[in-house]
């Protein structure tokens, strides 16, 4: 599922089975991954840690690093019952503020978000260095 997320994504990057195996161990180590299932089949999941941002030490941010639902199962509850999962956890934590983000050219997920009172109020722009 990490490999579909990164070929579906616009990250020019070449990552190894073994990359993707140390990221999802230490995402497990030092943050939650949280997975949805249909017949006991993992059809989604999200990725999320802990963090302060730069300009506040006392402010703890639950960051969503990734977010995916397998194409057939989009539009279901699946994405909706990962963000709530995600939230509670957030909550559990202490955390002062969720931050989500998605993929560029996936229409709709900027609604869904906006629709679960979710505000965009940064946009990543990447360039690779030559």
């Amino acid at each position: 599922m990490g490999r579909r997320f990164l070929r579906a994504s616009s990250f020019d990057v070449k990552a190894s089975d073994e990359d993707i195996r140390d990221a999802f161990a230490e995402l497990i180590h030092s943050g939650r991954i949280f997975v949805a299932e249909r017949d006991e089949v993992i059809v989604g999941m999200l990725g999320a840690r802990l963090v302060n941002p730069w300009f506040s030490r006392s402010v703890v941010i639950a960051t969503e690093l990734m977010w995916w639902v397998d194409e057939e199962h989009r539009g279901s509850l699946s994405s909706v019952r990962l963000v709530g999962a995600f939230e509670q956890w957030a909550k559990s934590e202490h955390a002062d503020m969720i931050s989500m983000s998605d993929l560029t050219g996936y229409k709709g997920v900027d609604r869904l978000l906006s629709r679960l009172g979710y505000k965009c109020v940064e946009r990543a722009h990447i360039k690779g260095v030559a």
